[in-house]
């Protein structure tokens, strides 16, 4: 019974860290320093093109963002005769928006992560070590390229490359990942806020 208290003791901060953080990481993001204007509404164009995971990256933006109250029209229901920047942007402009979100499916990766392997409480105690064993494990992580173009004549203003963990449904992975990419352009003021 003791050592049941102990593991769950040593286990309560990692369930908390997990329940408040995202399983999306930024790996490197841009913005254009002239760009001062914001998105309020965009067209959003998943890549490869005519693909399922395009399509399924698609579906997420256009879910999250009229949910914030952002207009959005799904890419491959109003495709851009080529998809060219400006072809994009012109598409969005006929449609009556003023962006284009552009994602990316890059690849899935392998990566070795480490973990402590201690599973005893945290706090200091008798059998408490200063450096306890590691954990080795090999995860999953799907890359994204994620890109805002402004509606005018197609210029990115904002990008970037994102790994988000794998193991699990698509539509989990798609949607931590899409809430970041989100989260990120509103903090960098190139998207609108949520208007509810």
């Amino acid at each position: 019974m003791k050592r049941l208290a102990s593991v769950l003791c040593s286990l309560l901060p990692v369930v908390l860290l997990m329940a408040g953080c995202s399983n999306t990481s930024i790996r490197g993001h841009w913005k254009d320093p002239g760009f001062s204007s914001q998105a309020h509404s965009v067209l959003v164009v998943g890549l490869p093109p005519n693909s399922m995971i395009g399509n399924m990256c698609t579906d997420e933006f256009v879910r999250q963002l009229t949910g914030r109250g952002i207009p959005a029209t799904a890419g491959y229901s109003a495709p851009p005769s080529g998809y060219s920047r400006a072809a994009m942007a012109a598409k969005a402009r006929e449609l009556g928006h003023d962006g284009v979100v552009v994602c990316r499916y890059l690849e899935r990766k392998q990566r070795l992560d480490v973990y402590p392997a201690d599973d005893r409480s945290m706090f200091f105690d008798r059998g408490w070590e200063l450096w306890p064993p590691n954990e080795y494990v090999e995860n999953e992580y799907d890359v994204f390229r994620t890109v805002l173009l402004e509606g005018a004549g197609g210029r990115a203003v904002w990008s970037a490359v994102s790994e988000t963990f794998a193991p699990g449904s698509e539509q989990k992975v798609l949607k931590s990942y899409v809430k970041a990419m989100l989260k990120e352009m509103e903090k960098d003021s190139v998207l609108a806020k949520p208007r509810h």
